[in-house]
């Protein structure tokens, strides 16, 4: 018994510790951004790892001026198509900066499994080059 009254204390303070880190709350207490309609911005945002012309995905909700993280959406291995874009927007109707990096560049995509493959297989064969194309997205970011 005293171990459930530990743990449901425990939960109480971490429900209390997350509705304090509100990142959208003015100091006031208020939500500056709480009665604005979602208003989603979405671009084509160019960046270059070494030689490497990549060409992400960029959305967000201009509606909201306030500070918010930014996330990293990496597609699956056909490259950057509708499905990472849609996830990208979900996450900006959730607050946040989205960004759907161009893994192969030059907006390459696998139109067949052969073809994902082997536009795949470098960065399985080299984790590094995956960082590095990373890295330059979120610089661009």
């Amino acid at each position: 018994m005293k171990t459930i009254v530990k743990i449901s204390i425990a939960l109480f303070l971490v429900a209390i510790a997350i509705m304090g880190c509100n990142s959208n709350a003015d100091k006031d207490g208020t939500n500056a951004n709480a009665s604005k309609e979602i208003k989603l911005k979405e671009e084509t945002i160019s960046y270059k790892e070494d030689t490497v012309e990549a060409k992400g995905y960029l959305v967000y909700d201009e509606n909201n001026t306030a500070k918010r993280p930014a996330v990293l959406v990496v597609h699956e291995w056909w490259g950057l198509n509708d499905y990472a874009k849609n996830r990208a927007k979900q996450l900006a109707e959730m607050g946040y900066v989205a960004m759907a990096v161009d893994m192969y560049g030059n907006e390459k995509q696998g139109a067949d499994p052969t073809q994902a493959q082997a536009l795949a297989t470098p960065f399985y064969q080299n984790p590094v080059l995956a960082k590095t194309r990373l890295d330059a997205a979120l610089q661009t970011l």
